[in-house]
Parts: structure tokens; C-alpha cells; sequence
């Protein structure tokens, strides 16, 4: 009698972000089985036990286990010879063969497994045509593969993801209007998964309001980087895509035009927890969930809508006010401080006049009556009266970030001026850009960003030395010398003494004497 193939319990076409919700749908169930991808001849299989992939397999000659150990010279093709020779006997498989025949230990075979489970993976998730299945399979306990690897699921896609195209990464991403939303899982959450600085700062930014759009231009880094730290943390489930998204009617420009010229008339009568929406005992996660979706709401970079062009004055005025509550909330100390003031200020504004007592002629005598004098109508909240909103911290978000950048933690200061630039004006924007400059010339890949930030200051301040000595050795970097010339030669104009500017100019001219060698 013929077994019936086993009926696959997923079975889903391969589109953006199919694998990566598989992978979450399975470990967070904590399922066993394999996981099978095919496109076109190609197949693949991923076998899984208790949600943790344990090894994998590939139709790709190349992506064979024994076929990546001699690629990467962990083997002889001697010794894959003599090994391969017990496998087709039926005695055991490659990995259980070297071991035997004392080519590799079982920690490097465990450490060749987890190299081609990335390697497969990397594969797979490359793909766009084809259906993903999983079969359920419960684990065998006396088969030695069936056991986790000693590099946890979460590092392995991570791995994977990191080494993949960046059309790749855009394609698996698919519709960036959707809201992201921390994962709910907490094996998912507290999974050993080796994270670098900027994926846990993409990580920090999701909270459950904005979409992986808001997420990519809200963080003053390279778009290809957010894009790649967003997929890799969908990929190990610490973020999941929301099933449903905001409602559409509050972002027409007519509902948001009324939405901001009310808002903005208002803001004067409007404490610091009135602004975020939220109320006065609210959770630190509270206060900072609300900024994330105010900040969202009312940046004057995000509306581009051209029915909108003249609030812009207006929406600078709101989010600076959202920056400034934030501000003051997050810190304890200052919370406190703002707090009791809001409440003595109400209690005085409430409280029953003091009598006086007044008196009355009479014959000879004194008589007093207590008179009481009515209050006029009640006044405006107390806040705006007592209290006008302050402008926002630009002076403390400098200093703040001028530390993370004494302490080379660069992505840091470069996440604060990417808020602080917006919103500062004059010579703070000036400096603001400048060090925000000098933050991103600390990354090669983001040496555009820094260009474009010190040109903008040299449009401000026509006098900023510093920003044109910075263009120069940009510019003779790149061999760009007649352009490196003028900057440096601007620079010291203002400023003959600038030492680092005239040695850049002495080499740019002895280089230009040799000829050139790029056109500017």
C-alpha cells in the first residue's frame, strides 16, 4: 500500500516578508517539522525542532555541506573523499563521518553546520518565485542532528540577512506604509540575537506608531542601513508588521490643515502633558510612545503636501513644543519640578479670596463687616498666563550631542542633531549642522550626508571657516582639486592662520601641478 504524502500545514506563496513570518510563526509556536522552499528546480529544506532551525539542506551542488567545507578549506578533498566513501556506504553521514575519521571534532562540524544553515538561508530569502511549505515532524531523540546548533535562529538570520543585496532587502520589505509594532513574544524578545549599534537604535524607534517609511527618514542615517536593520529584525521577529493600518480620513489635507490651525491656537493654553496627549501620571513608555507619534505627526519636513505650505511657520511652532514637553517629561528631576509648579499654580487659581474687613461710619462707634469680594470671570488656564511655552533645548541637545561625539559614539549624536537641525535657527543651526558633519564623516558611507550638511552651513554662514575647510579635504579626498582648492583657499581667507586648511592646500596645489587626475 502507498504512504500518502504528508499534508503541509503552511503552505503560502513566496512574497515580501513570507520566510521571515514563517520563521516567527514557527519559533513563537515552538514547532518542530521541515521547512521546504522551492522555485522552479530549485529546492531547499530547513529542518526545525522546537522552532530552532538545526540544519539545512540545498539542491545547489554549491550550497552542499561537504561542497562548502572545501570551499572554505576546512577539509581536504582528500579527507571529503575517504569520508564521503562511509557516507554512500550507509554507515553515517558526512558530519558523523569526520568525526570518526578524526578530520574535524564535533565542534567544528556543529560550527560547518551553522555556516551552512547562513549560507542556504541567504539563499533562500533571495528568492521571489516558488511556495514556502512546512510539514510538521516530530524531533527524533536519538538522531544527533536533531538538537539546536550552538549559534542560536536569531543569529543565523541575522547573519544571512546582513550579507544580502540591498534590492533584496527592499523587495522582502515590501509595503513600507505599514505600522511596525515590537514583538509580543517574550521568547522572541529575550532571544540571544547579536544585535549592532544601529540595529538597536532602528529597534528603539518602533513603537508601535509609525510605519518602516516614518522609521527610514525619521533617523538621520543611511536609508540602505535602516532598510537592512528593519528586515533583519522582522527576520528574528523582534518586529512585526501591525495587521491593520491608521485610519486613512485623518491624513487628508483638509482634516490635517484643521487639525493643525486648531492645535496651533490652542498651544499657548496647553501644558507640557496636554501637548504629548497624555496624562500626569503617565509611564515613561507612555510619554515616550506619545512624542514618537506627535513627533510623527507635526514634523515640518514630513508634510509635502502643497495645500499645506503655508502652516509650515505654524507646525514648527507645535513640534517645537512636542520636542520641549518630551524634554522636560523623560527627565525625572525636571518632570517633577514641572509638575509641582502646574499644581501650585492651579491651586492658586482656585482658591477662595482672602475677607477683608471694611468699615462702617457710624455715631461715634465702629462697626466692621466682613465684604467679599467677588472674582471676575474665571481666567484662561494658568499655564499660558503664568507659564509660556519655553522653545525647545536646542542649547542641551547640542551638548548632549557633542559628548556622544567626544565619546565616539557618533551614531548617537548624529540620531539627537538629526531632531536638533530642524528646529534651531541662526548659529545654533549653524553648529548643529557642523558637528552633525563631522559625525558623518566619521562613516565613509555617509560621506554625501556630511557634504550636503556643510554646504548648507557655508549657505548660512558665509563666514564658517571651519565648514570650508571641511569641503577642502572632502574634495581632495575625492582628487577633486580645483574644487578642494576654492573651498581651502575660502577657508583661508577668513582665517590665515588655520594650519590644517593650508597644509590640505599645499598638497592639493602640488597635486594639481602634477596634473589632474579627475574632472570637477
Amino acid at each position: 500500500m502507498k504512504t500518502s504524502a504528508p499534508i503541509p500545514e503552511i503552505n503560502v506563496p513566496i512574497a515580501p516578508g513570507a520566510l521571515p513570518g514563517v520563521l516567527r510563526q514557527l519559533y513563537g509556536g515552538r514547532r518542530s517539522g521541515d521547512l521546504v522552499m522551492l522555485e522552479g528546480a530549485h529546492r531547499t529544506r530547513f529542518r526545525v525542532v522546537r522552532g530552532h532551525i538545526v540544519h539545512a539542506e540545498s539542491s545547489d551542488p554549491n550550497l552542499h555541506f561537504g561542497a562548502l567545507l572545501l570551499a572554505s578549506e576546512q577539509i581536504s578533498q582528500e579527507n571529503f573523499e575517504l569520508a564521503s566513501a562511509i557516507v554512500r556506504s550507509g554507515q553515517a553521514r558526512l558530519g558523523e563521518a569526520l568525526v570518526m575519521m578524526g578530520f574535524l571534532d564535533a565542534e567544528q562540524v556543529e560550527a560547518g553546520l551553522a555556516y551552512h544553515v547562513r549560507r542556504v538561508l541567504q539563499q533562500a530569502l533571495g528568492w521571489r518565485l516558488g511556495h514556502v511549505a512546512f510539514v510538521p515532524k516530530d524531533a527524533d531523540p536519538a538522531d544527533p542532528y536533531d538538537r539546536p546548533l550552538p549559534e542560536t535562529t536569531g543569529d543565523l538570520v541575522a547573519s544571512a540577512a546582513r550579507e544580502l543585496p540591498e534590492a533584496v532587502i527592499e523587495w522582502q520589505l515590501g509595503d513600507e506604509a505599514r505600522v511596525l509594532v515590537p514583538a509580543v513574544d517574550p521568547l522572541v524578545r529575550f532571544q540571544r540575537t547579536s544585535l549592532t549599534a544601529i540595529d538597536g537604535f532602528v529597534l528603539s524607534r518602533v513603537d508601535g506608531t509609525l510605519s518602516a517609511r516614518d522609521v527610514i527618514t525619521a533617523i538621520a542615517l543611511p536609508a540602505t542601513d535602516v532598510r537592512r536593520s528593519l528586515f533583519l529584525l522582522l527576520c528574528v521577529g523582534l518586529v512585526e508588521y501591525a495587521s491593520e493600518a491608521p485610519p486613512a480620513a485623518r491624513d487628508t489635507a483638509q482634516f490635517l490643515r484643521t487639525e493643525i490651525e486648531e492645535l496651533w491656537a490652542d498651544l499657548r493654553q496647553r501644558d507640557h502633558f496636554a501637548v504629548l496627549g497624555v496624562v500626569r501620571d503617565a509611564t515613561p513608555a507612555e510619554i515616550k510612545a506619545a512624542y514618537y507619534r506627535q513627533a510623527k505627526r507635526y514634523h515640518p519636513d514630513v508634510h509635502h503636501n502643497p495645500a499645506l505650505t503655508d502652516l509650515g511657520g505654524k507646525l514648527e511652532d507645535i513640534f517645537a513644543r512636542v520636542v520641549e514637553a518630551h524634554r522636560v517629561l523623560t527627565d525625572a528631576d525636571a518632570r517633577g519640578r514641572y509638575r509641582g509648579t502646574l499644581e501650585r499654580l492651579e491651586k492658586a487659581a482656585t482658591a477662595p479670596p482672602e475677607p477683608r474687613l471694611a468699615p462702617k461710619p457710624g455715631r461715634g462707634e465702629v462697626v466692621y463687616k466682613v465684604v467679599v469680594k467677588q472674582p471676575p470671570a474665571p481666567p484662561p488656564p494658568p499655564v499660558a498666563a503664568a507659564e509660556p511655552p519655553l522653545p525647545a533645548d536646542v542649547g542641551g541637545m547640542y551638548k548632549r550631542a557633542q559628548e556622544r561625539f567626544d565619546e565616539g559614539r557618533y551614531w548617537e549624536a548624529i540620531a539627537i542633531l538629526g531632531e536638533m537641525v530642524p528646529i534651531a535657527t541662526g548659529l545654533d543651526r549653524v553648529r548643529g549642522r557642523l558637528l552633525l558633519a563631522r559625525a558623518f564623516l566619521k562613516h565613509p558611507e555617509t560621506e554625501r550626508e556630511a557634504e550636503r550638511e556643510l554646504l548648507a552651513a557655508t549657505r548660512e554662514d558665509t563666514h564658517q571657516v571651519e565648514a570650508f575647510a571641511l569641503l577642502g579635504n572632502l574634495y581632495a579626498r575625492r582628487q577633486m582639486n580645483a574644487r578642494a582648492a576654492a573651498m581651502l583657499r575660502r577657508a583661508l581667507e577668513l582665517n590665515p592662520r588655520h594650519k590644517a586648511a593650508r597644509a590640505d592646500l599645499a598638497d592639493v596645489e602640488l597635486s594639481m601641478a602634477d596634473g589632474p587626475k579627475r574632472a570637477t
